[in-house]
């Protein structure tokens, strides 16, 4: 049996005290807006790190409240409907950017089930249905605390909570193992090769003796539903993962503008991709044979037989990556002159091939935990209406 509650039946809906631009600080409490929240969504570090300082935090949380562990965010303006299900203490938001959902009737709803319905295609839907805005989307508080909700008891509920986390947990383990993949490539690359270089042991050359650049700028192509063609959009490389294949692609091309829309050429296995506009300087390597780059991404295709490391200097250069942006409206990277950048490369060329062996076999460790956790995630969402709706008896499924 299941009721039906109006959201602001079963808790507190709400947003933030206004924190002024003048307010932000280098250091201090952590301060979140909506770009910080889709990125905690998506598992990604936060890219833009601000703060306000701990006075001002403990002044709010004295008179006010603020977030804690088990509250949900929701972004309310431009990317609209985006939650994040509070698993930290000690940081604060942006009013009118987020909703804050909180004080939860515990009698009638699980709160981790509550995200749960928020992640749902059902309430992604009433989401868009109820948006304002032509340029900008953008829902209210009003409108959210008047969606209603059915929901089963509260004994169900945590029962469906437990098979969905079991999923997310797994999802959550699988990003953690990657991040240390990672990190390890990371320390090795700053701490046993670029700290000891020096001019001795070392050659310069400009990043444009490394690298092709494969450059597909021009008019969008026209897209398919789904075929074996995949295009990577600057959104693509936006995701958490280190890598890019297939399964992280959403758009596709027909055979025929395969063969002929891209006659720059196409990215290849260990291609460095690198979004040039709008989101800048995200850098994938791309670990397939097949497909093709959108506007504002370009292909970096080594000239040598040691891509990772090259994919990990380009890294390791992404600060100075940025500085190289020319746009006033938007963001753009004007990769010519980054590519005349000077870069001095190891001459112990055993060296390098010990980080080339280490980073090969990292990177297809993060490959495949990477498509572990597409299947999880697409169990997860088939799994999460089923559940909702009763069709699946819970009393039939065991950890």
């Amino acid at each position: 049996m299941k009721e039906k509650y109006l959201i602001n039946d079963i808790c507190d809906v709400g947003s933030s005290k206004r924190i002024y631009l003048s307010e932000y600080q280098d250091t201090g409490i952590p301060f979140y807006r909506g770009k910080e929240i889709i990125e905690k969504n998506s598992n990604k570090d936060i890219s833009n790190e601000l703060f306000i300082s701990q006075e001002r935090y403990n002044e709010i949380k004295e008179k006010f409240g603020v977030p804690k562990v088990g509250d949900i965010l929701m972004t309310a303006v431009g990317t609209i409907g985006v939650s994040w299900y509070v698993d930290e203490s000690n940081f604060y938001f942006k009013d009118g950017n987020l909703i804050w959902f909180k004080n939860f009737k515990e009698n009638i709803v699980n709160s981790r089930y509550l995200y749960y319905i928020f992640k749902s295609k059902v309430f992604n839907e009433e989401i868009k249905n109820i948006s304002i805005g032509s340029t900008q989307k953008a829902i209210t508080i009003e409108q959210v605390k008047k969606i209603k909700l059915n929901l089963p008891k509260i004994s169900i509920q945590n029962r469906i909570v437990k098979i969905l986390d079991h999923i997310d947990n797994k999802i959550k383990l699988n990003n953690e193992i990657n991040n240390n993949l990672e990190e390890q490539l990371r320390l090795f690359f700053e701490e046993d090769i670029l700290k000891k270089l020096n001019n001795e042991n070392t050659y310069e050359c400009s990043l444009y003796d490394q690298f092709d650049v494969i450059d597909n700028r021009g008019k969008t192509p026209p897209l398919v539903e789904y075929s074996k063609y995949p295009i990577i959009d600057v959104k693509v490389l936006s995701g958490a993962e280190r890598v890019i294949n297939y399964n992280n692609c959403l758009k596709y091309v027909s055979k025929e503008t395969y063969d002929t829309f891209f006659r720059s050429g196409h990215p290849k296995l260990y291609d460095t991709l690198l979004s040039t506009v709008g989101s800048l300087a995200e850098l994938k390597i791309y670990l397939e044979n097949i497909g093709t780059i959108a506007q504002n991404v370009v292909a970096l295709r080594p000239k040598n037989d040691y891509p990772l490391f090259m994919y990990q200097y380009i890294l390791s250069l992404k600060q100075r990556l940025t500085s190289y942006d020319i746009g006033s409206v938007q963001p753009s990277i004007k990769v010519t002159q980054f590519m005349k950048e000077i870069i001095k490369i190891p001459k112990d060329k055993d060296l390098i091939y010990k980080f080339e062996n280490l980073a090969n076999a990292n990177t297809f460790k993060m490959k495949n935990l990477m498509m572990e956790n597409r299947y999880l995630e697409q169990l997860r969402d088939t799994l999460l209406p089923k559940l909702m709706n009763g069709e699946i008896n819970l009393d039939n499924i065991e950890f």
